[in-house]
């Protein structure tokens, strides 16, 4: 009996303090930050399309411009597995299908993703590309390795603009702030910046941004956050 009413007993101060607790006075605020840091790597795609007398011939021509191509940005240092291929695409095309027979040609396709890490290098590579007989060239994203590192730190100063936010409103009204009930991170979509540098090589076509005299300009990349506080509103009295 004594420990059926402990039983009672217990829930019933639990309920109170969970009621006293969800009653309780609160302010709610937002904080953002954000953190600024220099790319250290860069990720690119480009393509080499052939066409050829047959399938083979395509083929062949595909394989020899793709194998160039390759051979040059491990001159440059690029280790093997940072550069990627993906599957040769292979077929008969027409330039009209009304007229099939008259139109029909046979092409290749390859696609080399490549991710590059001394920056040092990034105008060199994209220059030396575009000289060669690519047919496109993607334009480049740019990321930091260091990104998990910067995030747990603009988390920090978002909670921080928060928190001196919360401050600075409650005593406005001569109150201030205990301490934090319920925090929570705000989804940010980070976007990775893009460089203006797209090539349609094969259609005569081609965009590189530069920044005047400087060469291809990298920018920086910002890694935001934002979080959502609620503390407790105490009373001056």
């Amino acid at each position: 009996m004594k420990q059926i009413t402990l039983i009672i007993a217990l829930i019933i101060s639990t309920n109170i303090y969970a009621q006293d607790h969800h009653t309780r006075p609160l302010i709610t605020t937002q904080g953002t930050s954000t953190v600024y840091t220099e790319p250290d790597e860069v990720l690119f795609t480009y393509s080499v399309q052939t066409e050829g007398d047959d399938l083979l011939d395509a083929r062949n021509k595909n394989a020899q411009i793709t194998a160039e191509t390759i051979a040059f940005l491990k001159k440059k240092g690029i280790a093997p597995e940072h550069i990627q291929t993906q599957y040769l695409n292979i077929g008969i095309r027409y330039r009209d299908h009304r007229q099939r027979e008259e139109t029909k040609y046979y092409a290749a396709s390859q696609s080399i993703s490549v991710c590059l890490k001394d920056m040092d290098d990034y105008e060199e590579v994209m220059i030396g590309l575009l000289s060669m007989k690519i047919s496109n060239l993607n334009a480049p994203v740019f990321r930091t390795t260091s990104h998990r590192s910067l995030m747990d730190e603009a988390r920090s100063k978002a909670i921080l603009a928060a928190q001196e936010k919360a401050q600075a409103l409650a005593s406005e009204l001569g109150q201030s702030i205990g301490l934090a009930y319920h925090i929570e991170e705000v989804d940010f979509q980070q976007r990775w910046p893009q460089q203006n540098a797209y090539a349609n090589v094969a259609g005569g076509d081609a965009m590189v941004a530069v920044d005047d005299e400087d060469g291809i300009a990298l920018g920086q990349l910002e890694i935001k956050a934002k979080v959502s506080v609620s503390f407790h509103l105490l009373s001056e009295e």
